[in-house]
């Protein structure tokens, strides 16, 4: 019988100090992150950890994040892009020194308290050079002169068929596209005041598919669609129109919702585009000889005289956050991992490798137009997320995109 004790009580032990012995191995998820973006943090963990043991782990987005690290256990520190968050999850997370935060210009550091920032996403417009440097006035200021800058040079000799196209089949791209439309014309505020009522009808319609053992109930975008957005009564309707507008005046290629990035690349190859929106990430994919023709700027304002003109930039931010973990030196460990990735050589090589753009104050940027998402970042009032960054279910995030195409005519 004491045998028999005794074995136990060594298995006991055994098992408690394995299991303790594999909480020490840090263990870093990316939730919702690309694979080009993923890698691009390879080398810099190769770096800080050295000969120490480490694992890379890919989070399941289908779920929602705290969702997805209940499912994978002892994930020390999460990659993801900005978005809302669970008070179950914000409590686990580790607050770094404020100091940290010195390495931002203040409107990247009150971003969170929690979240640190890596890199920065962005909607640019891009012109094609040939044409725009005929134009005297310059570069269009506010998105009336986009749209007659588009709707003078229709037909004319050497120019572009379309005076205006974007990979709207991108779910990306068309968020930021019409995220950035809502700021342009009306505010900051208003553009938060959508991305609030998005997280909140999908909770609402999260709740009622749980109830109905997974099948939809309730519509994301049938919700929102006619919801005011602010005294003005703007609504996510009001931009869909003014899209089928731009549309209806030729200004807008007349199948955009589906066309992709690599036909838009195209488009842009052959001189049948003349202006273009689409995100930094997905020029990033395009042919340098392509993209060397066009030059980029952030989305103009279109507010009505007297409005408020201060600017926000739409901006998803790719963050990083530790997790508390129970073992020992744990979380001191994840503190010291964020202040490396947040150093400059080490966020200036993670920039170069991914194309996009860093977000602290000094790090070098990939090139000329990640440093001027970073500048333009660092100019504005705020960083505003996307209406695509305020859902916790991909599932709903593409089933709502999909809605707004289909709503396109």
């Amino acid at each position: 019988m004491k045998r028999v004790v005794t074995l136990f009580c060594f298995l006991g032990i055994f098992s408690i100090f394995f299991s303790c012995k594999q909480n020490t191995i840090p263990n870093i998820g990316f939730y919702g992150v690309n694979t080009q973006t993923r890698e691009s943090f390879s080398d810099s963990f190769k770096r800080f950890f050295g000969d120490t043991p480490y694992s890379v782990i890919t989070l399941d987005d289908s779920l929602p994040l705290s969702e997805a690290l209940k499912k994978q256990k002892q994930v020390s520190l999460v990659i993801s892009w900005f978005g809302p968050d669970s008070d179950d999850l914000d409590k686990k997370l580790i607050t770094p020194d404020p100091a940290l935060y010195n390495r931002y210009p203040t409107t990247v550091r009150n971003l969170s308290s929690t979240w640190v920032p890596l890199l920065g996403d962005h909607s640019e417009i891009a012109y094609r050079l040939r044409n725009l440097r005929n134009r005297k006035e310059g570069m269009p200021r506010t998105l009336e002169e986009v749209t007659a800058y588009a709707g003078s040079i229709q037909g004319k000799e050497n120019v572009a068929r379309w005076p205006i196209v974007l990979p709207g089949q991108d779910d990306r791209a068309l968020s930021l596209f019409m995220t950035s439309l809502v700021e342009a014309t009306w505010n900051a505020e208003t553009a938060k005041n959508l991305n609030r009522l998005i997280t909140e009808t999908e909770q609402k319609a999260l709740a009622a598919s749980r109830k109905a053992k997974g099948l939809e109930v309730i519509s994301v975008y049938d919700e929102v669609k006619d919801v005011p957005l602010n005294a003005d009564g703007a609504t996510l309707q009001t931009v869909i129109d003014m899209l089928n507008q731009w549309r209806a005046d030729d200004l807008l290629h007349p199948e955009w919702e589906t066309r992709k990035p690599n036909y838009v690349e195209i488009l842009m190859e052959d001189g049948q585009a003349e202006i273009v929106f689409m995100p930094l990430s997905i020029h990033r994919t395009m042919n340098f000889r392509v993209v060397q023709n066009f030059t980029e700027s952030f989305m103009p304002v279109n507010r009505q005289n007297g409005a408020d003109f201060s600017r926000s930039l739409v901006i998803p931010a790719l963050c990083a956050a530790g997790i508390h973990q129970k073992a020992k030196g744990a979380d001191a460990e994840t503190l010291r991992l964020l202040d490396f990735l947040t150093g400059n050589d080490e966020l200036s090589e993670i920039s170069i490798v991914s194309g996009l753009a860093p977000l602290t104050s000094a790090a070098e940027a990939a090139d000329s137009q990640a440093n001027n998402v970073r500048f333009w970042a660092a100019a504005s009032d705020e960083l505003v997320q996307d209406m695509g960054s305020a859902f916790t279910s991909k599932g709903e995030r593409t089933a709502f995109f999909e809605a707004v195409r289909a709503s396109i005519q």
